[in-house]
């Protein structure tokens, strides 16, 4: 819980350093950590490099990435591409959820579909968490989180 307030505490430094400089904030954070003090001395030198990284950062969420990965990572020309449109079955009550667990044990509770980390308003403590995909950004619900499903590999 510690590392999450610090984690956010530079994020709300980074963020108004980009609104200073008029650099939109998925862009500016493309920028890299030993690239900070050049930034800070010419930051419009940045921008067409910020704009590119973003970019590519951008089209990576095209792509399927593999669900597992065995020495190297496959170049990405090697990855499939994402469907245009996935049409999802809606689950009924009663229906059961199985996949490939990340940790041992068994839950029930109330299963709240999140989107975005940054809004989850519906998820209480104890319920289950149902979400596309977790990074870092999604930590701090897993603490009310009785447990967590997420869908990988291919669809």
């Amino acid at each position: 819980t510690n590392i999450i307030k610090v984690v956010h505490e530079v994020r709300v430094a980074l963020r108004e350093l980009a609104r200073r400089h008029q650099y939109e904030v998925v862009d500016f954070h493309m920028l890299l950590d030993e690239e900070l003090e050049a930034f800070l001395a010419a930051p419009d030198g940045f921008r067409s490099r910020l704009t590119q990284r973003a970019s590519e950062y951008r089209a990576l969420f095209e792509l399927d990435p593999p669900f597992i990965v065995v020495d190297t990572v496959p170049p990405l020309s090697q990855w499939a591409k994402r469907a245009d449109a996935t049409v999802a079955s809606i689950a009924d009550a009663g229906d059961v959820l199985t996949g490939v667990p990340g940790c041992p044990g068994t839950v029930t509770g109330v299963a709240r579909v999140i989107l975005d980390p940054s809004d989850p308003m519906a998820l209480e403590p104890g319920d289950i968490l149902v979400a596309p995909h977790t990074d870092p950004a999604w930590t701090p619900l897993f603490v009310p989180a009785a447990g967590v499903v997420v869908k990988s590999g291919r669809r």
